[in-house]
């Protein structure tokens, strides 16, 4: 759900608890003239650090992950689930915001839900086209109507949804499978960031840095015992 911070996401996904960050010495990319390709923030990572009264026992091999700074700059809409098809593309659904061209809200009346494809095999240069305009769903008594599970198998696309409560922070959290090296210790965390901030004078911070409300690709390593410390 969207009130699910995305650390508390990430820990579902990975079993990782983390409560601290650390940051390297990187300099960082910036600025209106640094394409998505080259933007990057400082390294950060993410520790695990469970609490006394975790019923798991902590992994012996994955202590936490490490953002590595590379991340898109992408500007359409968010709520992005992307399912790696067999023609090599990938189909996500997509909301609130506007994807090539399209307007998509979830949370009016009536509420809309959109579905795109995202070519390439670069996730810093995606093409993001929609397979069709946006589609109408009533989401009465509900606050929305939001785009949720998203699986293309032998040719159908299998698309689901969910009726929230509007809520803040880091959402829709994945790993797009397409996205994962083929040792599996490098990875790219999907979500997106920080819906309602300023609002009620509450301000939120972006963690890790380069985040913002759309959708958000941040390239990622897993850490083990001898990965090295940026404390």
């Amino acid at each position: 759900m969207k009130h699910t911070t995305m650390k508390h996401r990430m820990i579902a996904g990975l079993a990782v608890l983390v409560t601290s960050l650390a940051v390297q010495s990187a300099e960082p990319k910036t600025g209106p003239n640094t394409t998505a390709a080259e933007k990057t923030n400082p390294a950060s990572q993410w520790r695990s650090q469970p609490p006394a009264d975790c019923p798991f026992k902590p992994s012996a091999s994955l202590t936490g992950i490490e953002f590595t700074g590379r991340h898109s700059d992408y500007r359409c809409g968010d709520t992005f689930y992307p399912s790696w098809a067999s023609d090599g593309n990938l189909y996500s659904p997509w909301t609130d915001g506007k994807t090539d061209g399209d307007d998509c809200q979830s949370w009016q009346v009536p509420a809309k839900t959109g579905h795109a494809v995202m070519k390439g095999d670069d996730p810093l240069k995606l093409e993001i086209h929609n397979t069709s305009p946006p589609k109408v769903g009533a989401s009465a008594p509900y606050t929305g109507r939001y785009p949720a599970g998203s699986l293309v198998h032998n040719g159908i696309w299998y698309y689901g949804m969910y009726m929230p409560d509007f809520g803040e922070q880091g959402y829709f959290l994945n790993f797009p499978s397409k996205f994962i090296s083929p040792d599996g210790q490098s990875l790219w965390l999907c979500y997106s960031a920080n819906f309602s901030t300023g609002w009620n004078g509450v301000k939120l911070n972006f963690n890790p840095p380069g985040g913002r409300y759309g959708l958000c690709l941040h390239e990622v390593r897993l850490l083990s015992p001898h990965s090295s410390k940026t404390d």
